[in-house]
């Protein structure tokens, strides 16, 4: 698997099966229009302050992708202390997508994803198609 940045700037990997999107770039495709517009409104209110707060998330963001990544290919995954609690609660999340339930509107109301059922059904067989096991 390869990582290969886009021409806008996203994260996509190249696997013998296909090209994948990153995390990031499915969350910022799948994001609900009344986020977008509250994080908009918070930029704007907080001003310079918000750069520093982006910067310090996406510096942790950064250090969580390349373990989800690691971890997904089997390597061993070491956690700064500073990123415990956050990799504590990704590894809940990881060890509970099994499945997709119910209809699609269903799905992506609950998860306030628009878009989200169809990601997750792509992920499913690409998953499959890879050797993963999947329920």
């Amino acid at each position: 698997m390869k990582r290969i940045r886009t021409s806008s700037g996203d994260w996509v990997y190249s696997t013998e099966k296909g090209i994948l999107p990153g995390v990031t770039t499915i969350l910022k495709e799948t994001i609900p229009e009344q986020k977008r517009e509250n994080l908009l409104k918070w930029r704007k209110n907080l001003g310079p302050e918000a750069d520093r707060i982006s910067q310090r998330a996406l510096e942790k963001g950064r250090k969580v992708h390349k373990m989800i990544e690691k971890q997904l290919k089997g390597e061993k995954v070491e956690c700064p202390e500073d990123l415990n609690e956050i990799w504590n609660k990704v590894q809940e999340t990881l060890s509970t997508i099994e499945h997709v339930d119910g209809l699609e509107e269903t799905h992506d109301r609950i998860l306030e994803r628009r878009g989200a059922f169809k990601i997750a059904l792509e992920a499913i067989k690409k998953a499959k198609a890879l050797g993963f096991r999947v329920c």
